[in-house]
């Protein structure tokens, strides 16, 4: 509120709060402010994912605002992630604090499935790409000399 208790930064969209169990012995909660009805939301600690599903009125724009605790977002993907919209990597506006990662995407709506996913480091796959590089020149060099 300002001085004429006027709210500069009005919430856009409900706040849904979802428990997500404890970490280090602490409970978190993950909170998702959104435009969109949300369901089915799951963190599956194995899989490193957070999921969920949105639904709005068709052709409208959707938006949401994911409020991660940082232990969660350090212990699932070392602080690197994607989001996707029915498995298509969405382009989001991140920002840190000292307690929260909050990640923001927009989308257009009717129903969707929204998955959080580790993201490998680019320092990983060019290596990766390179290894593989050689391994197929190597067995493309092997087949000439047999063939000869």
């Amino acid at each position: 509120m300002d001085a004429r208790n006027e709210d500069r930064f009005p919430l856009k969209g409900p706040l849904n709060l979802f428990d997500v169990g404890a970490w280090n012995g602490t409970s978190y909660s993950v909170y998702v402010a959104s435009n969109s009805t949300i369901s089915n939301f799951y963190l599956n600690k194995t899989q490193r994912t957070v999921s969920f599903n949105v639904a709005g009125p068709d052709n409208l724009v959707g938006f949401c605002r994911v409020t991660v605790p940082n232990v969660i977002v350090q212990g699932l993907w070392q602080n690197n992630y994607t989001v996707l919209v029915d498995g298509i990597p969405q382009t989001t506006n991140n920002w840190t604090d000292t307690t929260y990662t909050y990640i923001y995407f927009t989308y257009l709506h009717s129903q969707h499935e929204i998955v959080i996913i580790p993201e490998f480091p680019s320092t990983v796959i060019l290596p990766l790409l390179m290894i593989l590089t050689l391994i197929i020149a190597r067995k493309r060099l092997i087949l000439r000399l047999l063939v000869v």
